[in-house]
């Protein structure tokens, strides 16, 4: 695959490039890519099932 950037993200691509001293932009966009995909998809969200009701237990069960 080979991404065809426009102007403003080439701008921008390089500037990320520079800032975190990297020399390839291959290489760059797969970390960004892993990082997006990461804080997306793999981040632990908390379900419903994790939640504790203390309407469920009874008075005498909760101390």
């Amino acid at each position: 695959m080979r991404p065809h950037l426009n102007e403003r993200a080439s701008n921008e691509l390089l500037e990320i490039m520079r800032h975190y001293d990297h020399g390839s932009p291959n290489h760059t966009l797969n970390i960004l890519i892993s990082s997006l995909h990461d804080s997306l998809f793999k981040t632990k969200r908390p379900s419903p099932s994790d939640e504790v009701n203390f309407n469920d237990y009874s008075s005498t069960e909760i101390q």
